[in-house]
């Protein structure tokens, strides 16, 4: 089993080029005009060391004390309630993961902010997640009426896109028609999985309901090597608009397993 050497600590650097670390600005990479970098020197001890491979590495790797992600996003925690996705998106470089959104879907404490929202079962919600799939929420803490913290750990009460309520709202496929519509060439493959889902025998006269219905499936349910297809197919037809938006990223942006991205060929 093999180890990667990953900087642990994103290091506030003095007016003088010092840092908390006592080695000076040019031995740390630049992380833009916030004057922040990620120390390099191997004997330096915010280096962190991961094992490959092993589940959970994530958790290792997301070490920034709340202190230190208060320095990057430039305003302390206590300001950053109902801002949520604008706090994912500040931290999602230092964490090396991606600024997602979609809804929450946990606990509401009665006391916390969002206590209104308890009888809906969901919040819309930002957060970080990380390749190997755990989480980075710089503001959980809003549902728990808890003082501010960070939380790393399992993707337990996230619902990317908030997919799972539209997947409950979807209904079944709508009908075939026989008016003229609008044509969509996908995969043999991606064309074999939509019948098998809606029993339409062909793609060459969609209704705006069919589109629609297309469009606003979860990823997840295509399968990921379909789902870029199938959006791709959509937006060359100009029905990109009709996809949301997180899961037109989630598609087209998530790597294959086997290391291609997806809508590569």
């Amino acid at each position: 089993m093999g180890y990667t050497e990953r900087c642990a600590t994103v290091i506030p650097m003095r007016p003088d080029g010092s840092t908390e670390c006592e080695h000076i600005g040019e031995e740390h990479t630049d992380l833009g005009s916030l004057g922040f970098g990620q120390c390099v020197i191997a004997e330096c001890p915010c280096i962190g060391y991961v094992e490959e491979g092993v589940e959970g590495a994530d958790d290792q790797l997301a070490l920034l004390t709340l202190a230190e992600a208060e320095l990057i996003v430039g305003e302390p925690a206590a300001e950053w309630k109902s801002r949520c996705f604008e706090m994912a998106t500040k931290l999602e470089d230092a964490y090396r993961g991606s600024a997602v959104y979609g809804h929450w879907i946990g606990p509401v404490a009665p006391g916390s902010i969002f206590g209104y929202r308890a009888v809906t079962g969901f919040v819309q919600h930002g957060w970080i997640e990380m390749p190997g799939g755990s989480v980075v929420d710089p503001t959980r803490w809003c549902f728990e009426a808890v003082d501010p913290y960070i939380y790393v750990g399992p993707n337990d009460h996230y619902d990317r896109g908030g997919n799972a309520l539209r997947m409950r709202m979807a209904g079944p496929a709508p009908p075939a028609t026989t008016e003229p519509g609008t044509v969509l060439t996908v995969s043999t493959a991606a064309a074999t999985l939509l019948f098998a889902m809606t029993g339409w025998r062909d793609l060459d006269n969609l209704s705006d309901e069919q589109l629609s219905w297309l469009a606003h499936m979860s990823p997840e349910v295509y399968g990921f090597e379909h789902a870029s297809t199938i959006f791709q197919a959509l937006a060359d037809a100009g029905q990109k608009a009709r996809i949301p938006i997180d899961n037109w990223r989630w598609a087209m942006e998530k790597p294959m397993f086997s290391g291609v991205k997806w809508g590569e060929e």
